[in-house]
């Protein structure tokens, strides 16, 4: 099993609007393709022992994934796509599209804007990441998990309080999941080798 930041459908990657040459690869290896950010919901789910997680990884883009009970969810392939949904104005999004997720709060935008990598007080007080706050509580509430869990290199800068602050004053107080974040970066290939072995379940 390989996690790939892609849209993949059937085993097959639809689009990979941060990795455009990697869909070559597709012709020459024999591998099973899964979303990056679904290897590392399952990931997740298995570390923290929670049967329904929403997953979300924030490294050069958006990611996020959802395990229900106990299994991943992947829709008809696509379930999870947080960093393409359409969060207001009209920024450029790597993938084509106006005004997404990503183009607010993702390693290539805040290094778009900023020309650098930000520091976690810096992240905190970004109007990025209040945005992104506001799309995982639409999410929480519409799949009422027990756990987000938050993964990737700016993931990894920030705390599970910088994240239950930002979230919950958008949410309704009968939601009340735990917030974690793993830092481990290795969390997508562990959860990639899980799949493998566990069969997504």
């Amino acid at each position: 099993t390989l996690g790939v930041a892609a849209w993949v459908r059937g085993g097959k990657i639809l689009r990979a609007p941060n990795l455009p040459e990697f869909k070559k690869l597709e012709e020459v290896v024999d591998f099973q393709l899964v979303n990056d950010a679904n290897c590392f919901a399952f990931y997740a789910a298995h570390v923290t022992g929670f049967s329904n997680v929403f997953a979300v990884t924030l490294g050069t883009g958006v990611g996020s994934g959802i395990v229900v009970n106990g299994k991943l969810y992947e829709g008809h392939g696509l379930a999870g796509e947080i960093g393409h949904v359409f969060a207001g104005g009209n920024e450029k999004c790597v993938c084509g599209g106006t005004g997404h997720l990503e183009a607010f709060f993702s390693g290539w935008a805040i290094k778009g804007r900023f020309g650098r990598e930000l520091v976690r007080d810096e992240l905190l007080n970004y109007q990025g990441f209040d945005v992104l706050c506001r799309e995982v509580a639409s999410t929480i509430m519409i799949l009422d998990p027990e756990c987000v869990a938050f993964g990737g290199r700016i993931s990894m800068m920030l705390e599970e309080e910088d994240f239950k602050v930002g979230i919950e004053k958008y949410l309704m107080p009968e939601f009340e999941p735990e917030f974690v974040v793993i830092k481990d970066a290795l969390a997508i290939a562990k959860g990639a080798a899980l799949l493998a072995a566990l069969g997504g379940e």
